[in-house]
């Protein structure tokens, strides 16, 4: 439990103010049952929660000037330590749950072609202020064909999204790149799910499911 400090001098040097704010300091309880930091006497507001001399205690000068006996210390920052350790691994398993569930989904499209996601960048998802991948909060991701497809009345080229054909609107590209990736847990990055609704009505053909209106 924190501790309470207070300079033993009436006078607080703005001096020694601005030295130790916003640090913490190793220091240890000496007879007189003060703690000594960085030349200054601090002793405890509350005389009942003083710890006996030559305790080890970590002091932190913020908003107050509070102490933590050294063992209290160390314990908390091992029990932060692995609530972080933890954190992260559910933060790693959440990403590759994703990756895993955009894998699975993309490929029940069961496009007969070679096909990754894309996306239709927009200016404002290269700009100063953003991410500089062209995404912004509206983008959707398609399915952008590296080998043309023909199947009835659709066909499409190489490199044409299959909701629209370059022919169309294949959308103002800004970047040198159409490939839609995320980022994951690892540092590392994947392909997601496809969520362009036009896209996906008409995969439903090669799903042999029927057409939705």
């Amino acid at each position: 439990m924190n501790k309470r400090l207070q300079t033993v001098s009436s006078f607080i040097s703005p001096f020694w103010m601005r030295m130790v704010a916003n640090r913490t300091f190793q220091s240890e309880v000496n007879q007189q049952g003060e703690i000594i930091v960085e030349g200054e006497s601090l002793a405890f507001q509350d005389k009942a929660q003083a710890l006996a001399a030559g305790t080890k205690v970590m002091v932190t000068v913020g908003q107050w000037i509070t102490c933590l006996a050294l063992d209290e210390y160390l314990s908390d920052v091992e029990s932060r330590k692995s609530l972080l350790e933890v954190e992260a691994m559910d933060r790693q398993e959440r990403s590759r749950a994703l990756s895993r569930q955009a894998a699975a989904f993309n490929a029940g499209l069961n496009i007969p072609v070679a096909w990754s996601v894309g996306i239709k960048d927009v200016l404002s998802g290269l700009g100063e202020n953003s991410n500089g991948d062209g995404y912004n909060r509206s983008t959707v991701h398609h399915v952008l064909l590296q080998q043309g497809l023909s199947s009835g009345r659709l066909v499409r080229e190489k490199g044409d999204f299959l909701c629209t054909s370059a022919t169309r609107n294949n959308g103002k590209q800004w970047s040198s790149s159409t490939i839609g990736i995320l980022p994951d847990a690892q540092g590392d990055s994947y392909q997601p799910r496809v969520s362009c609704k036009a896209c996906l009505k008409l995969a439903r053909r090669f799903q042999n499911l029927p057409l939705e209106p």
